[in-house]
């Protein structure tokens, strides 16, 4: 199947595993698609690469010492 997507100027398309979203903490608790969300529009006006860093930093910390299951892999696209 094949499908087009159109990206506006401004917007952002954040294409990524489910290793960030279900990375799970000492309490069984994922980081979750709401956490993702809002730091996408907290950082949303910095250059590209920093929402990308700010998303795996706030990953780590969730997490703290129990041991990744699962890759954390995304691309972030903004359209100018």
């Amino acid at each position: 199947m094949e499908e087009e997507l159109f990206i506006n100027p401004e917007d952002q398309l954040l294409i990524y595993s489910d290793g960030i979203c279900e990375a799970m903490n000492d309490a069984f608790v994922e980081f979750g698609e709401e956490k993702l969300k809002h730091i996408i529009k907290r950082y949303s006006h910095l250059h590209p690469e920093e929402p990308g860093e700010k998303i795996i930093s706030a990953v780590k910390l969730h997490i703290g010492k129990t041991p990744k299951s699962d890759d954390m892999t995304m691309i972030l696209l903004r359209r100018k």
